[in-house]
């Protein structure tokens, strides 16, 4: 429904006097009290419906009912409300926060394979606290003091559980952001694509030689270019004969 003022009162020659009224001025202000209530009606319900309201102003918010929002004339057309709608794109809000079950409807969510800038990750990420200085790129594990330690493929302990990748450099009992899962690309990386990655003798970025007699096997990813690594840790880890 859409207010549209039917009629009109002159108020100087068909007021309604204190103590007489004519015909005329009381059928007139009968249908405009009418019309009134059918246009306050309409405003109380935000002109809500399936169908766009008649003769609309400039700034008038209406609720559409098949689209499940509110949207606002603009002088030409109308278009869906900024406060109603939310953000277009996740990147809109730097810190978004769930409040219950996200539901990708069927939707993939797709990693960046070839990060465009260096020292940039694509990936499943999570806060740890550094045991020591870390740089980017280093695999680190989770030590019982629940800080994260250069792995290293000496030892066992060193070796297998929570393995994460550096994705900065990252002080010593500082929080840093660390690759759980995903893509990293350093220009310094020198690998040879495709080759797979393993936890180094000597602890830092991972690297294209298998550990040697003694030392313990894990492989930590591949790699995807010279300069980007595909950080996929095995949970899998062997003493080399």
């Amino acid at each position: 429904m859409s207010y549209v003022r039917s009629t009109t009162i002159d108020y100087t020659t068909d007021k309604i006097g204190k103590n007489s009224a004519s015909i005329g001025a009381v059928k007139k202000l009968d249908t405009e009290v009418t019309t009134l209530f059918a246009a306050v009606n309409e405003l109380l319900s935000h002109f809500y419906g399936t169908t766009e309201p008649n003769n609309p102003v400039p700034g008038q918010e209406w609720y559409d009912a098949t689209a499940g929002y509110y949207k606002k004339w603009d002088g030409a057309s109308w278009a869906a409300s900024a406060a109603t709608t939310g953000i277009a794109n996740l990147d809109e809000d730097t810190s978004p926060s769930l409040a219950g079950l996200l539901d990708c409807n069927e939707f993939p969510v797709q990693l960046t394979a070839s990060p465009a800038v260096n020292s940039t990750w694509s990936g499943l990420t999570c806060s740890l606290t550094a045991g020591e200085n870390l740089t980017i790129g280093q695999v680190a594990y989770l030590k019982s003091d629940g800080k994260m330690w250069l792995a290293d493929s000496d030892t066992v302990g060193t070796t297998k559980g929570l393995v994460a990748m550096s994705t900065a450099s990252i002080s010593g009992d500082a929080a840093g952001i660390f690759l759980l899962y995903g893509f990293l690309r350093y220009d310094t990386f020198n690998y040879t694509v495709g080759a797979p990655l393993y936890i180094h003798t000597t602890g830092g970025v991972p690297t294209e030689t298998q550990p040697g007699s003694g030392k313990y096997s894990r492989i930590v990813g591949s790699a995807k270019s010279a300069d980007i690594v595909f950080f996929n840790p095995s949970n899998d880890y062997v003493k080399v004969p």
